[in-house]
């Protein structure tokens, strides 16, 4: 049995599905970090800007989209981290922490 695991999830039914693999392989008083990845809000910009085009007059408005897309996704995260979070406690996993990174 291992002391310390590292899961990601996103969410989906196959994320979901290492938690069992999971509660098989760490003592019940070792630590599990469950992390999920969402955009920066650069990232977000530089997906939905065109390459080129001036944002003068409109910066502002795509970095507020951009910061509701991050927040958004930050929220969305924080509720997979939580379902995954109660399945391994339920299990008898008593150290879960759970992370929400940008990159």
């Amino acid at each position: 049995m291992y002391r310390n695991a590292m899961v990601t999830t996103d969410g989906s039914d196959i994320a979901s599905a290492a938690l069992p693999h999971i509660i098989q392989i760490v003592e019940p008083t070792g630590t599990v970090t469950v992390v999920e990845v969402i955009d920066e809000i650069g990232r977000v910009l530089a997906r939905t800007t065109p390459a080129g085009f001036d944002l003068a007059g409109m910066g502002a408005l795509d970095a507020d989209i951009a910061t509701q897309i991050v927040a958004s996704q930050r929220q969305e995260a924080e509720q997979h981290l939580a379902a995954a979070r109660a399945t391994l406690e339920a299990a008898g996993l008593k150290n879960v922490v759970t992370v929400v990174l940008e990159g």
